[in-house]
Formats: C-alpha cells, structure tokens, sequence
C-alpha cells in the first residue's frame, strides 16, 4: 500500500442532494481564474501579515502549516489581487468577507474600497473573545475586525440575524417573547445581531471542535457569516482555506464550497473534517485529480495521521502529512 506525501491537486466531493465540495492545493492567485462566476460568498481568513510561522499538532509532532507574510507592502499587493479576481467571481447578490485584526485591519479596509467601491462596504464586524496575555504597555487587544462587503448594494441578498440579551429582571412587555436559560439562571430576549461580536469564543484547548490548527476559527463565527448572507443551495468560497471550517460550516448548512489553500496540512486538514462531517451513504461521487488524471474513490477510512482512500481499480492511497 503506497504511501502518497503529494496531495492531490484537486479533490471533488458530490452529494447525493446535489451539494458539491471541491478544493485545490495551489495558490489561490493561480487558480481563481479558472473558476466560474456565481459565489454568492467569499470569506477569507488570510495570515495576517505578522512574520510568523503557525504550525499544526498531529499526535506528538507539530508540523509547519504555513509561513505568513513578512513585508506588508507584498501583503496589500496580493490582497488587492485576490480582492479584484473574487469580486469578478461573486454573483449579483453575493458579499465579501475579510477577517483580519488591528495590524493591517486599516490598510485592507482602504484596499478593498478601492476594489469594491466605498458605497458597497458595509460593515466592520468587531469580533471580541477572551484570551490569556496582557501586554506590558497598552490595552490588551482582544478582538479581530472582519470586513464586509456587497458585490452591489442596490442587490445584495441579506438575512437577520439574532442574538441573545440577557436582563437583569424579567421584563414581561405585552408582545416581546422572554425566555429562561436555566444554565446562567438568566431571562432572556432575542434582539436583532449588531456588528460587535461578543457571544461567541475562541477555539480552546479543550474545545470540541478543535482540531490542532493553530488559526483555527469557530463554527459559531462562520455560521452567522454564511446563515446571513447566503441561501441553501448557494456557493461559499474561501481562499485562504486554513483549518476548513468554511467548508464544514457550509455543509452542515447545505450549501456548496469551493475552497483554495497553498498549505498541504490545510488540504489534509479539511478533507479530514469534511469525511467526518458526510455520511458515507449520503457520497455520490469521489474524485481526485493526481497525475494529470481524474482518480474515483470508492471507499475511505479516517485515522489520526491519515486518510486511507480506497479506489475504483482497487488500489489503495494514503493520504498523509
């Protein structure tokens, strides 16, 4: 059984109600070309220009994920020229979302007026979490900006999201549903979801959904982005595809993706959570492109460091990191 340490350059997964994932090793500059128009979402989570290397925990090794950029001038170029090739992509209604934070949150905002047009921004999204560490000199920075932007305002589609608020008494306004919440002994209502973020957490060390990468976003962040801003049935994107959970999060809300990332730990990573989050019954077509040439998978199994792909001539790859 021949042990594959090249991860294909394309992997397609079809569902049997017609819901398709596909992601591509490569850089997200050389491959968004090739696509077609019609994302009604994009949202990117691009290293944050800060000099570093993030890593990702597999057992008892840590391997390099990916090297972020060290020179902000080369990171505002390549930002604007994924910003422009994912504007020509996105359908009529669809929206951009950038997630960065304050080291290059104001040189990205003047990027993408630019290449959308002041008049189609609409939000700053404030993310705040609590994290350990409290600098020596200033405020501890604890929240991360996430950009939001219509491909054209007269025709964005956009659904309302809602929130809790907590009340110190119960309020019992004739027409305004209370609810108890047992676990903080809490009345609460619903009110509509403003642009500061304050409800959801960080992925922790002993959070359920982590996975060991070191970016890694929560599923929570990502659902009220995608529930939002896009239907059942639609294509979301992501480009700078990290840990994957775009691409689950958009699953488990039925709708398409198509995600891009230059990391193999990334693409491994997602293929990973994506086969955990699919039922084998529910796959109507695996495939994956290795070689020049389209390879069917017809069964697969899930272990720790890798992921066992059976295929159609039954021949056996592992997929591995």
């Amino acid at each position: 059984m021949p042990a594959m340490t090249v991860i294909p350059e394309q992997i397609l997964i079809e569902l049997i109600d017609g819901i398709k994932v596909e992601l591509y090793f490569g850089k997200a500059e050389d491959i968004l070309d090739n696509f077609e128009k019609g994302f009604q979402l994009v949202y990117m989570d691009p290293p944050f220009c800060t000099g570093k290397d993030f890593y990702f925990d597999v057992g008892n090794r840590r391997i390099l994920a990916y090297s972020d950029f060290r020179d902000k001038k080369k990171w505002l170029e390549w930002l604007k020229g994924i910003a422009a090739r994912v504007r020509e992509k996105l359908c009529s209604s669809g929206w951009f979302y950038l997630h960065v934070d304050q080291r290059v949150a104001h040189y990205a905002k003047i990027v993408l007026d630019e290449v959308f047009g002041e008049d189609n921004f609409v939000n700053e999204i404030i993310w705040c979490y609590e994290t350990g560490g409290v600098p020596r000199v200033g405020f501890p920075r604890k929240h991360d900006n996430i950009f939001a932007y219509a491909k054209s305002l007269s025709c964005v589609f956009f659904k309302r999201q809602y929130v809790k608020k907590y009340l110190k008494h119960r309020m019992c306004r004739k027409g305004v549903e209370e609810y108890y919440d047992p676990k903080v002994k809490q009345w609460y209502r619903y009110k509509i979801c403003p642009d500061w973020w304050d409800d959801i957490d960080v992925i922790r060390a002993s959070s359920k959904e982590r996975v060991g990468f070191f970016t890694q976003k929560p599923t929570a962040l990502l659902k009220r982005i995608i529930l939002s801003s896009s239907k059942k049935g639609d294509i979301i994107g992501d480009f700078t595809m990290g840990s994957g959970t775009t691409a689950v999060t958009s699953l488990e809300l039925g709708r398409s993706f198509v995600g891009v990332d230059r990391s193999p730990v990334s693409i491994f990573v997602t293929l990973k959570r994506i086969l955990k989050k699919v039922s084998k019954a529910n796959i109507y077509k695996f495939l994956i492109f290795l070689e020049n040439k389209w390879l069917v998978v017809v069964n697969f199994e899930i272990n720790d460091n890798c992921v066992l792909l059976k295929l159609k001539n039954s021949e056996e790859i592992v997929l591995s990191i």
